[in-house]
Order: C-alpha cells, then structure tokens, then sequence
C-alpha cells in the first residue's frame, strides 16, 4: 500500500454538493468543526443521500485553524460555499479547521458501506475504518482500474 504512511484513513461524511466540487477540482479545502487525528493523511469521501458510496478520496497537506473570519479570509476562493453558509456552519465557534486538499482520485464505481466487511458505521462526520476495510477498497480499485497503483496507505 502506500509507500512510507502509516496513519489511519478517516471516512469523513460530505454532502453531495461539496463532494462533487472537491472531485472536480474546485473545492480545494475541507472546512470542519474539529481538527481530524493527526495521524490521517488519507479521507475516503463518503457522499451523502441520496449517493451513500464511498466516492474517492483526497490526501491531506496542511490542518488549519484560525477563527471562522480568518478562514474565510484565508479560503473563500477554493471553499465552493456561500459566506452565509460558512458563518452558519460556525455559528457560535471561536475557532474553525481547514483540511488544505493534495491529490484526489474520483472512484470511477463508487463503492457502497454495505460491501465492506466488517460493514463500516455510516460517518455523523467522520470515523476511521479498519485496516481490512481499506484492503478491500484497494482490491475493489484495482479490479477497476489496475494503472492506478496503491492510493491508500497500509
């Protein structure tokens, strides 16, 4: 699996809007209440209803904090929310995350919670999915596409 990463992956919950805005390259970082496990390098997108699959993943280069006015400042550009939004989702928080996204891979067949084993709990936000979890995601990519080589860290 991937060379020299050790962390956990994260399956982090993402409504389908802005799962489909990070796939396509526009939305370039993740805001969030809460700073994930510094050991996740790697999040499976997990798109909301009505998709509920695992869509693809992005890797992690920077965790942000700074207070919801200093995010915005700082991201609105590359945030593909609306400044009503943003201020709603942090309403009554002295302080905000912005995971700051590296490479994405799109899953060209979006893989549903319900062929994993053991089935992973549907994410409130995110969660960390066991190791056999990520094994079969990685034989499930392969058989798709083998070209693409080991996207998910051991």
């Amino acid at each position: 699996m991937g060379a020299g990463t050790t962390g956990r992956v994260g399956l982090m919950a993402i409504q389908p809007g802005y799962a489909q805005a990070i796939l396509s390259g526009a939305k370039t970082v993740e805001f969030r209440k809460r700073a994930l496990a510094p050991d996740v390098e790697t999040v499976l997108i997990y798109e909301t209803a009505p998709t509920q699959r695992i869509v693809g993943l992005f890797r992690i280069v920077d965790t942000v904090r700074l207070s919801p006015r200093g995010l915005w400042r700082r991201f609105a550009e590359v945030g593909s929310i609306t400044r009503p939004e943003f201020m709603d989702y942090y309403a009554s928080r002295s302080t905000g995350v912005a995971l700051v996204l590296g490479s994405v891979v799109s899953f060209e067949e979006p893989i549903p919670l319900s062929e994993l084993r053991p089935r992973p709990a549907v994410p409130q936000s995110v969660s960390y999915i066991s190791a056999e979890a990520v094994h079969q995601i990685e034989l499930k990519l392969r058989s798709h596409d083998a070209d693409r080589g080991e996207l998910l860290p051991a």
